[in-house]
């Protein structure tokens, strides 16, 4: 069903962003299900905010980003790597697009969902960077080669067809009743559709042309990318740049000190940094929660953690209030299951099953034949600061119920074939990055022949059957006990560990920028620049 990603600093799925947002600092829900109206038939992208401010309209965005969580492919079927898409976007636009969590117009105008036909009704006019027209036909082939592609094979395995209908009309024929997650699948890296003259030459992972708002000037992996202003594009207010400048600025100390010295003028700070740039007079900083969580994934398929009094025990090691205010600076939310406390989804009968109790840990162990402890290798992904800190926090509280965590350093791209794959590690410390849709994150790593639950041999035929039936179903008060029902299994059993909820960040510089970036959902979505501009 849905996408995997190459955890860059996540564990690994594909999400599109989160469903919530904060009033009053608790979470509201954006979209009541899957089966809404409002998701099937499209919506309305917010308006951009006025301001007064003298405007560059051919400035130069200088946007610091994390290399090491990019898969160095510009083709999004090649793509491994979620965070691909903070820069794909840009160069394909989607046809489908995330706002705040929920499906919005992008280069379909609208959608429609009847039983197992999924219709999608394109723009009119719209043009490749090529000067191509993006017709239907383009649509097809451009969908069709993302259903061959390593990660967006998964999210678009419903589809057993697709018909041309008119040179504005997509059908595609679904093989499922699940027919309702393709908004989300589809504003992803799955929706994002490569020009059919590329795709003829073989070079869409260097080529990179899509039908988005900016084209690209040049790609150095791991190092630098640049997109300028396409010309072909349909609409002009969503490029409120000249060029955007794609550079290597991680989210913690370097990527502060690059905002500071004028090398960047926004980029995604760590939660830590929270206090140290709000107080800075020339900094602006957006912060907003997100679904996506700090996790410990566990490979239940082996000793030790293929038994239930282990992988308790480990819930109950765990201090999450510590690791909140260590890693993230107390300002994420403590997370118990899939959804945080404040969602319709969440589910309080098991919220705060596993408080943190040595004593207990210890007793548990000792009852499933470690009275000692035993050690573990635990695989932590390069490439964020708290992520970093994540690792020690939890090697840290472990050992004192006498678990000795070996911690191992893998680049994000390496994560799969070692971790995943070859079943080199026994855990996996990283970000669980959260998925829009109800039944999403749950189904991608406990459902059946999905890829997490495939390498991890982590399938349950119980929740696979609660969220096929909850991504049939029409009634959204049947989604919802679904769901609740699905992540009760998941927390009686530990099936994971879920440390905290992780807040969002951008920040930027007011001298150099104009309106206000307003943080994404979720990790691996592009900072949202619609309100943003670069001052004369």
């Amino acid at each position: 069903m849905r996408p995997l990603s190459t955890p860059c600093v996540c564990s690994m799925n594909a999400s599109r962003g989160s469903v919530v947002r904060a009033v009053g600092g608790r979470f509201r829900v954006l979209g009541a299900g899957l089966a809404t109206a409002a998701l099937l038939v499209g919506g309305v992208v917010p308006a951009a905010a006025t301001t007064t401010a003298a405007r560059d309209a051919n400035g130069t965005l200088h946007y610091g980003v994390a290399f090491s969580s990019f898969s160095g492919s510009l083709d999004p079927a090649a793509s491994t790597s979620v965070c691909d898409s903070i820069a794909l976007q840009f160069i394909y636009d989607g046809l489908i697009r995330n706002v705040n969590g929920a499906p919005a117009p992008g280069l379909a105008s609208s959608w429609k969902l009847a039983g197992r036909t999924f219709t999608l009704t394109l723009r009119q006019g719209v043009k490749f960077q090529d000067g191509t027209p993006l017709d239907a036909a383009a649509v097809k082939k451009g969908l069709e080669h993302n259903m061959q592609g390593v990660q967006t094979h998964d999210g678009l395995a419903i589809i057993s067809s697709i018909d041309v209908v008119d040179d504005h009309t997509v059908r595609l024929n679904l093989n499922t009743d699940t027919g309702a997650t393709l908004p989300y699948v589809l504003s992803g890296r799955e929706g994002m559709i490569v020009a059919p003259n590329t795709l003829a030459k073989g070079d869409a992972g260097t080529a990179g042309v899509g039908a988005g708002p900016y084209s690209l000037i040049d790609y150095t992996v791991g190092g630098r990318l640049r997109v300028k202003k396409a010309t072909t594009y349909f609409d002009k207010k969503g490029q409120p740049f000249g060029e955007i400048d794609f550079v290597q600025a991680d989210s913690g100390g370097p990527g502060v000190t690059a905002l500071l010295a004028g090398d960047i003028d926004v980029f995604r700070p760590d939660a830590e940094q929270y206090a140290a740039l709000q107080g800075k007079p020339d900094v602006g900083v957006d912060l907003v929660p997100s679904l996506s969580y700090l996790q410990l994934q566990l490979n239940a398929s082996r000793p030790p953690f293929d038994k239930l009094k282990v992988r308790q025990a480990v819930n109950y090691a765990i201090d999450r209030n510590e690791l909140n205010r260590l890693v993230l600076g107390g300002k994420g939310v403590i997370a118990w299951m899939p959804w945080p406390k404040g969602t319709q989804y969440h589910n309080p009968s098991v919220a705060q099953r596993y408080p943190h109790n040595i004593k207990k840990a210890k007793q548990l162990l000792k009852a499933a034949g470690y009275p000692k402890g035993f050690q573990f290798e635990m695989v932590v992904p390069n490439g964020a600061g708290f992520i970093d800190r994540q690792g020690q926090v939890l090697q840290q509280q472990l050992e004192k119920v006498g678990i000795r965590t070996k911690i191992t350093k893998r680049d994000s791209n390496d994560v799969v074939p070692t971790f995943y794959e070859a079943h080199q590690g026994d855990a996996f410390a990283a970000l669980r990055v959260g998925d829009p849709s109800p039944t999403g994150d749950i189904y991608e790593q406990w459902g059946k022949d999905q890829q997490v639950a495939r390498w991890l041999h982590a399938d349950r035929p119980d929740i696979t059957r609660l969220m096929m039936d909850a991504q049939s179903s029409v009634d959204p008060k049947q989604i919802v006990k679904d769901v609740r029902t699905a992540e009760k299994i998941i927390v009686d059993n530990a099936l994971d560990v879920e440390v905290a909820f992780l807040p969002q960040l951008v920040a930027w510089s007011k001298s150099r920028l104009g309106g206000t970036p307003n943080a994404p959902t979720q990790p691996c979505l592009p900072i949202d620049l619609s309100h943003t501009f670069v001052k004369k």
